[in-house]
């Protein structure tokens, strides 16, 4: 009797086995099947290169304060210091990573988030340099403007944008941070792919006292953008696919 139920035991854990081995078999499976799916889409899919100027605006936490004081708070190189690389996936989505550098030149104003000291002369130069990864949605995909306004033509595409970033300065208080970004833009396609950009981000310190820190800061990009559209079906996409589903089959 103990030795039948010691095999009634044995052959219940050997079928669980079983089945646990045939879901990861089958999901994996499935997973595979979407990725393989959503690879051979994105590789249709356009990319977008930009080079443009960024304004780091109120570096200190203050933004709304002194938002149209140019001259006092907001810090921009003479020449174009910000590259965009950006790949469309679906749906109205695509990720983009961003570099940026900025200088502050003696004899500009920051605030530092205090409301002693509204502005800190700068004495010397100090470097700034950010690097963000980030999400992007066309809105044209809620309501598209240029059926309304171009005929359908693609002209305007405004977008909301959020995600992660890392921010140096070589100015003694927060040189370090991470930030979390949220920003909203517009591109403006104007001639044969190329367009213009604009777009301002806030940008949160993720440090004490987050959302309000003051290494909080908004930073504001004009430039051009160039598409670069991929070839519908080019060469090795859909056999490349095709190739991988018949294995995925295959080893079901």
């Amino acid at each position: 009797m103990n030795l039948l139920l010691r095999s009634m035991k044995n052959l219940k854990t050997a079928l669980v086995v079983i089945l646990l081995i045939a879901g990861y078999g089958s999901s994996n499976a499935q997973f595979s099947r979407w990725w393989y799916q959503f690879s051979a889409k994105t590789r249709t899919t356009p990319w977008v290169f930009g080079l443009g100027w960024n304004v780091v605006h109120d570096d200190g936490g203050k933004w709304f304060r002194h938002l149209f004081r140019a001259g006092d708070v907001w810090n921009i190189p003479a020449y174009p210091s910000r590259l965009t690389c950006e790949k469309y996936l679906k749906d109205g989505w695509s990720v983009e990573a961003m570099a940026a550098y900025n200088r502050y030149g003696v004899g500009n104003h920051l605030t530092d988030g205090s409301d002693n000291q509204p502005y800190q002369l700068v004495t010397t130069v100090w470097h700034f340099f950010s690097f963000d990864a980030m999400a992007k949605y066309d809105f044209n995909k809620l309501y598209d403007l240029n059926k309304v306004i171009f005929n359908g033509q693609n002209i305007v595409q405004p977008y909301g944008t959020f995600g992660l970033g890392y921010t140096y300065r070589s100015m003694p208080r927060f040189p370090h941070t991470a930030t979390f970004n949220l920003g909203l833009g517009i591109n403006v396609w104007v001639y044969n792919n190329w367009g213009v950009q604009l777009q301002s981000m806030a940008k949160f310190g993720l440090r004490d006292m987050f959302p309000v820190s003051g290494s909080n800061y908004l930073q504001h990009t004009i430039g051009v953008v160039y598409k670069i559209n991929s070839r519908e079906g080019g060469a090795g996409s859909g056999s490349r696919y095709k190739f991988k589903k018949h294995n995925i089959k295959k080893g079901l």
